[in-house]
C-alpha cells in the first residue's frame, strides 16, 4: 500500500517498555554496589554482655548484595518501564521536505 506524503497529517509511534532490561541491569549494579557497601561498612562487634556473635565480613557483604540487588531490580525496572509511551508528530501544514525528513527519522528503515 502506498500513501502520498502530502496526505499524511500526523505520525504516531508506540514505544515498548524495557522493564526487564532495566531490571537486569539494576539487579547487577545494585548487587555489586550493595556488596561493596556491605564490605566497606563492616565493623567487628565490641564485646558486650555474655554472648557476642561475629559472623564476619562475608555475611555483611552477602546481606548488602542481596538488598542492593533487590533495590536495583525494582529501580531499574521502573526506569526501564518509563521508556514506554507514545510519540506523536504533527505534520499538518508542514512542507513536503519537512514531512519527508520527519518520516525518515520516525519510521525504522528496512535493511
Amino acid at each position: 500500500m502506498s500513501i502520498p506524503i502530502e496526505s499524511i497529517a500526523a505520525l504516531v509511534r508506540d514505544k515498548e517498555s524495557h522493564f526487564w532490561e532495566g531490571a537486569a541491569i539494576g539487579f547487577l549494579a545494585g548487587g555489586a554496589a550493595g556488596t561493596f557497601v556491605g564490605l566497606a561498612t563492616y565493623q567487628k562487634p565490641q564485646r558486650r554482655g555474655f554472648i557476642t556473635i561475629d559472623l564476619g565480613p562475608g555475611v555483611a557483604a552477602l546481606g548488602g548484595g542481596v538488598l542492593g540487588a533487590a533495590a536495583g531490580f525494582l529501580v531499574g525496572g521502573m526506569i526501564g518501564a518509563s521508556t514506554a509511551g507514545r510519540e506523536a508528530y504533527e505534520l499538518k501544514g508542514k512542507t513536503l521536505r519537512t514531512k519527508l525528513h520527519m518520516i525518515q527519522l520516525v519510521v525504522p528503515q528496512a535493511n
